[in-house]
């Protein structure tokens, strides 16, 4: 016997929708049958599961998460920063924003890291993305404090060629994108009510 909606949100199983509905093998038939809960509501008993059992926890509580530092703070930051912004859904291909002016930005964050040679510097990926009007790269000095330390707003038609931006720490590197950069008083005010909250 299948139920004819889903345990958990209601949802008709009806040809049209089949597809919001995971599906499962029998092992007596080997027939699929859709199962009894849409993947919605499927995915979030996993992650429920996944939390209770501490095996993953929010990504605004898990800063080693790889989202943390462009989704939770990044982007944060950014709506917090500009006056005006339409922020985008998650995973919205291109550009986490669209500015008062319309243009498209994209929000990249980096900690500081160590090369091979000892060189310091930060990396964004750029992923020779052509969507976006501008980029936004926040530099943060490292994963524990997320102190703020450069903000850079730059142009796509600049760097939308690169898998990867790569500044250097050093003043020589630093001094080509002085053009770009931007102030970080409203910057550290975010990330500190950010700590506090």
């Amino acid at each position: 016997m299948h139920n004819n909606k889903c345990t958990r949100c209601g949802l008709e199983k009806t040809p049209e929708n089949l597809d919001k509905f995971g599906t499962y093998t029998s092992k007596y038939t080997d027939k699929k049958y859709p199962k009894s809960v849409c993947k919605k509501c499927d995915n979030e008993i996993v992650k429920s599961g996944l939390y209770r059992r501490e095996k993953r926890s929010p990504m605004a509580e898990n800063s080693k998460c790889s989202s943390f530092l462009g989704i939770y703070i990044g982007e944060r930051v950014l709506s917090n920063y500009f006056d005006h912004v339409e922020r985008m859904p998650n995973n919205n291909p291109g550009y986490d924003f669209i500015c008062g002016r319309g243009f498209k930005i994209d929000v990249k964050t980096s900690c500081e890291r160590v090369g091979r040679r000892g060189i310091r510097f930060w990396s964004f990926a750029i992923q020779k993305n052509k969507i976006a009007d501008h980029f936004l790269c926040l530099a943060f000095d490292d994963r524990e404090s997320l102190t703020p330390v450069r903000m850079w707003l730059i142009p796509g038609n600049r760097i939308n060629h690169l898998e990867m931006l790569s500044i250097s720490v050093s003043t020589s590197s630093v001094s080509k994108w002085t053009a770009y950069e931007k102030p970080l008083d409203k910057v550290l005010e975010c990330c500190n009510a950010l700590r506090e909250h």
